[in-house]
């Protein structure tokens, strides 16, 4: 019977098949993708500081401070902080 579930389990899905896994709501997977971003050493779920550094600093050059920027994306804000440092503001934003 375990053997039948595992076999079920390594069934690979049909490309953009809808299944009942949530994969990123995982804790290993969540966890694991968290100590990524936050790794300043690798340059992989995010960047390295000082990549951030130079991106956030040549939006600065693009934008006047009165400019409101809406970071949407997966990861933990490493834009966004470095973004709000800088005195920018996000749009206000309303729902219906």
């Amino acid at each position: 019977m375990m053997y039948q579930e595992l076999l079920k389990a390594l069934v690979k899905p049909a490309l953009y098949e809808k299944t009942d896994t949530l994969f990123w709501n995982d804790p290993h997977i969540a966890k694991s993708m968290l100590e990524a971003h936050l790794n300043p050493e690798l340059e992989a779920a995010s960047r390295k500081p000082e990549t951030i550094d130079k991106a956030v600093d040549f939006i600065e050059t693009l934008v006047s401070k009165e400019a409101k920027i809406l970071d949407i994306g997966c990861g933990p804000g490493l834009y966004t902080k470095r973004l709000s440092d800088k005195e920018f503001r996000a749009p206000l934003i309303t729902t219906n």
